[in-house]
């Protein structure tokens, strides 16, 4: 028995909840809900043909074109659907199932663990509690995830053209996947390095980056042979750069309410959520980290001062976290992050590290560019957003699991808690006993 096995018992499990909470949502909200006020009318104009485009959207119409995809292919097969709000929600449904398996030929791929060690990070990743939740709502987030996990699944298979062709597609969902992209080509590149200097019998040691860039620089065959087999990724990059320059600039739309900025706590914000949503991984981290404290406290002082100063210097409210009392990020932000941002140095000193050890298992290079990325994803952006954090997170423990099992079923159980708790909320306790608005993440 292997991973795919279990998957393909546990899939069933996942899709009858999933369609169970769908229809939970869908009941108490049968009108457009916050950013489906503009999502649901752009993709209605989608399908009847009309390509006019609402300027308030900033991000591509991948998502309207596969809905129109799928509604085209439905109908063909005879299912007499229409282009309603329930049809829009549901496709979202259909493409977490469709995260799922891609999920399971990843992890397949990369775990080195025990059989049940794949089958709960596996849990884990389908039922990560800020994305799960955009399955049951006409959003963004759920194929954007699914056109970046397919991108980097057919790169672990070594289907390299095939992964810069979905690299390509992934931008049409949304901009910033292009730092996946890169990531992906990055990894490739210095694989194919790694390989080349080994024929050419250059001894380095395991983490000398540098030393190996240097050593493949100074070989002609070598920079070569890599551009070659990196050219479908140079090609997607070059397709993004000439579409910034024809946009002028990334975001599409509304390019007021999105503009690049220097926001470091929002690496901060990062960790801290990895700490919250997989506690068991990080709990167990905690007395290395307190005996790392008492070996260097000086760097210790430092890093926490430094900490403390990105708090206290670069934090930043943008208007829509001030504004929208319907997204939890409102309280968390009035009642913890604001009065108590300066004093939560320590935790965050302490989960950025945990993170980082984590990752450093498959090697520097590997930690450097999850760094690099994970901070041209986050640090542009002053909103403090959940949803940013999906594609970081879902790296992260694609490539630093939990060993042990009965950790990771913890931070599964957790997982659940927290959706179970999301969905309730939503469900049963809007603002008033009449009141529509209902919390959102």
């Amino acid at each position: 028995m292997n991973l795919l096995h279990v998957s393909a018992v546990i899939f069933p499990v996942f899709v009858f909840f999933s369609w169970q909470c769908f229809l939970l949502v869908h009941r108490v909200t049968e009108s457009p809900y916050i950013d489906e006020e503009f999502h649901v009318p752009q993709a209605q104009r989608y399908c009847r043909a009309d390509f006019q485009w609402d300027p308030k959207i900033t991000t591509p119409p991948g998502l309207y074109l596969a809905s129109l995809a799928l509604l085209r292919v439905s109908n063909a097969l005879g299912l007499d659907l229409h282009c309603d709000i329930f049809f829009l929600r549901l496709t979202n449904v259909v493409f977490a199932s469709c995260n799922f398996i891609v999920l399971t030929l990843i992890i397949s791929k990369l775990n080195k663990g025990s059989l049940w060690t794949g089958v709960l990070e596996l849990a884990n990743l389908s039922t990560f509690p800020i994305l799960y939740f955009f399955s049951f709502l006409y959003y963004t987030d759920v194929i954007s995830t699914l056109s970046v996990l397919l991108m980097y699944c057919a790169f672990l298979h070594n289907k390299i053209v095939l992964s810069a062709m979905l690299g390509f597609v992934s931008l049409w969902m949304r901009q910033t996947n292009v730092i996946w992209v890169a990531f992906t080509a990055a990894l490739h590149g210095y694989n194919l390095l790694d390989e080349l200097l080994k024929k050419d019998n250059v001894r380095l040691r395991k983490n000398e980056i540098f030393g190996r860039v240097w050593a493949g620089l100074q070989r002609p065959h070598v920079v070569s042979s890599i551009v070659l087999q990196e050219t479908p990724f140079i090609a997607v990059g070059a397709s993004f750069v000439a579409f910034v320059a024809w946009n002028g600039g990334i975001v599409l739309g509304d390019k007021s309410a999105h503009e690049a900025t220097v926001h470091l706590p929002q690496l901060l914000y990062f960790s801290a959520v990895c700490a919250a949503l997989a506690p068991a991984t990080f709990a167990t981290a905690a007395p290395r980290f307190l005996r790392l404290m008492l070996r260097r406290p000086a760097a210790t002082v430092l890093a926490a001062v430094a900490v403390a100063a990105i708090v206290h210097l670069n934090s930043t409210a943008h208007p829509y976290l001030l504004a929208d009392n319907r997204h939890y990020t409102f309280y968390l932000w009035r009642r913890l992050l604001q009065p108590a941002g300066f004093w939560l140095a320590p935790l965050y000193l302490f989960a950025g590290h945990t993170l980082l050890t984590q990752l450093a298992r498959h090697g520097l290079f590997l930690q450097l560019l999850f760094t690099a990325c994970a901070a041209a994803a986050l640090v542009p952006q002053a909103l403090l957003e959940p949803r940013y954090f999906v594609m970081p997170f879902i790296f992260y423990k694609m490539h630093a699991p939990e060993p042990n099992c009965k950790l990771s079923a913890v931070n599964v159980l957790v997982s659940l808690l927290v959706n179970m708790f999301i969905v309730y909320v939503y469900v049963y306790c809007p603002f008033t006993p009449e009141s529509k608005v209902r919390f959102i993440w």
